[in-house]
């Protein structure tokens, strides 16, 4: 038999942490719509999403994330090698770089 509050005090516990969670200053989202075959990608600034711009190619780039790519046309046509390959060489671009460079200096 449980302890009598116990329980509670675990449920009172859970809300706590909970509602103590940090909030997301940053953040990307992507939506998918395959009824208008489109993807969409957006940034969280200044509380709002914003929609990010496809390049000439198409592709999309996040901000949050420098280097990183998405071939929003390859996808849309299944063609999942040429969709990798994107993001095969926008790990290798120089903005990817100084973000890891940037990463490894803070652990």
């Amino acid at each position: 038999m449980a302890e009598p509050g116990v329980a509670s005090r675990s449920a009172a516990e859970r809300q706590r942490a909970a509602t103590q969670r940090p909030t997301l200053k940053h953040g990307d989202r992507l939506r998918r719509d395959d009824f208008e075959r489109r993807i969409d990608w957006f940034e969280l600034a200044g509380g709002e999403y914003r929609l990010l711009p496809s390049g000439d190619d198409g592709a999309v780039e996040s901000r949050l994330f420098p280097g990183l790519r998405i071939a929003v046309p390859a996808l849309l046509a299944g063609n999942l090698p040429a969709a990798l390959d994107a993001v095969n060489r926008s790990n290798d671009s120089p903005g990817r770089r100084r973000f890891a460079a940037r990463l490894a200096t803070r652990t």
